[in-house]
């Protein structure tokens, strides 16, 4: 018993000590980022530090609810909402280890979602959405996606698309 409990003590302050050390290396490079953020009117994706967001005066908010489109089936809530303004900048977490294929690149799923949750907020909230933010898995190191009009199109294209797949699954189709 005396050996099963030393393990079992081990095995807790190893598993403990590895979250400490993972805070203090969150706690520096909060403290060593720089006050940046993309500028709104960008055109194509480009790398973003989260802490840099929040020196560069944005609040997160999780929001508790979910937003529902007035006018389409559409709703939900991303992760968080950095908030500045009459600036709303969705961000999302893509639950992978790193975005994309490659460097600076994500799936078209990503870029979906940010558009969805960009046209949930400009219709409830009445704010501006110009980027969305997608995070891998427990980094502070992500991307910026311009959130263009073609993506909110699209939004509204896949949604009337989902229907029609509903309507005719349910007919038997």
């Amino acid at each position: 018993p005396a050996l099963v409990g030393t393990l079992a003590c081990s095995v807790y302050l190893i598993n403990t000590g590895g979250g400490v050390i993972k805070l203090m290396w969150r706690r520096a490079a909060a403290r060593r980022a720089e006050r940046r953020e993309p500028d709104p009117t960008i055109d194509r994706i480009e790398p973003v530090n989260w802490w840099s967001l929040l020196k560069a005066g944005f609040d997160p908010v999780a929001y508790q609810r979910q937003f529902r489109h007035p006018h389409l089936p559409l709703e939900g809530s991303p992760w968080r909402v950095l908030a500045r303004g009459s600036l709303r900048i969705p961000a999302i977490k893509s639950g992978a280890r790193k975005l994309g294929d490659a460097k600076h690149t994500i799936y078209p799923k990503h870029e979906l979602r940010l558009a969805a949750y960009a046209v949930l907020l400009e219709a409830t909230e009445h704010v501006q959405v110009p980027y969305g933010l997608v995070f891998p898995a427990d980094s502070h190191l992500g991307l910026a996606v311009p959130i263009t009009a073609s993506m909110r199109e699209r939004v509204a294209e896949q949604l009337e698309r989902a229907n029609d797949l509903l309507v005719r699954s349910q007919r038997g189709e």
